[in-house]
């Protein structure tokens, strides 16, 4: 049984990426360190955290696929032959009830576990979190997915998943009532150094600082907003009946992917901008 547990949580586009690739590439180094990072199908646990939240992958009705309860259940097994501290991360967990919850702690046992959030302000997150969906297949544009955001919230069927991932006050009170308020660590993201949430890891972790460099590639970056507007035009042209499976093998993982993980933006480019009305709108909603 691990001796303990730290469970990265989320937040989406808060660096999370760019986290799990350093945990990936430097797990052999870690587990000189005692600290373990379960293998998973890719650099991060999602689906397992898919498995705890009864997640469909993909697109429902059109090749997305329910993921089984048995990958979670596969890493709590792996948790449990586990000595040492066990490192899980996937910002899939926001995205949990308070069954979900629940039910976490409950397969976790009595290992002591320590919940630990990043995040960026809210205002900050917009731009990047309309990219992730369009990554998705989403077909509109920002201004659009804007207006769906602040006044089609409770009807909006486009991104009905962004104010389960963003309820910040309430996802953080809730794992502190099943973890215990004690035992959950928010780290707040700071652009202008991007070494911080690396820091504060390794200082949960009680390795050495410098144990988890900041990886060069596979960061998720941000698209600029030529990037953005090409995979708009994209998804507008795609034919869905294809399927997910086609979409994720040729866009998501293989344009995007390249994009995202593998090359910088050219010098000069501009990013997304996010019209004043929605800042202050976003500002309001954590004041």
């Amino acid at each position: 049984m691990a001796d303990r547990i730290v469970l990265h949580a989320g937040f989406h586009k808060s660096g999370t990426t760019a986290l799990q690739y350093a945990f990936d590439a430097n797990k052999r180094s870690l587990g000189k360190l005692g600290i373990t990072y379960p293998p998973n199908p890719g650099k991060a646990h999602h689906r397992a955290a898919w498995g705890l939240i009864e997640r469909v992958w993909g697109w429902k009705g059109n090749g997305g696929k329910l993921i089984p309860a048995k990958a979670w259940n596969a890493l709590v097994r792996n948790v449990k032959k586990t000595s040492g501290t066990v490192l899980i991360s996937s910002e899939f967990f926001t995205e949990a009830t308070d069954r979900h919850v629940a039910k976490a702690r409950k397969d976790l046992g009595s290992t002591p576990v320590t919940v630990v959030f990043t995040l960026r302000p809210f205002a900050k997150i917009l731009a990047s979190s309309y990219q992730q969906f369009l990554k998705f297949g989403v077909k509109v544009r920002y201004e659009e997915w804007l207006e769906h955001v602040f006044t089609k919230k409770e009807e909006s069927t486009i991104t009905p998943t962004f104010w389960n991932r963003v309820q910040l006050d309430e996802i953080v009170e809730r794992w502190g009532k099943y973890f215990g308020p004690e035992n959950v660590i928010v780290i707040l993201a700071d652009e202008s150094k991007p070494e911080f949430i690396f820091r504060e890891f390794e200082r949960i972790l009680a390795i050495p600082q410098g144990s988890l460099p900041i990886p060069e590639i596979g960061g998720n970056r941000s698209m600029t907003l030529e990037e953005t507007h090409l995979l708009f035009l994209i998804n507008g042209i795609y034919d869905r009946s294809n399927g997910w499976d086609e979409y994720r093998a040729m866009i998501r993982d293989g344009f995007v992917r390249f994009l995202s993980d593998h090359t910088s933006p050219r010098e000069g480019a501009v990013r997304v901008p996010t019209p004043a009305r929605a800042v202050e709108a976003g500002l309001a909603l954590t004041q």
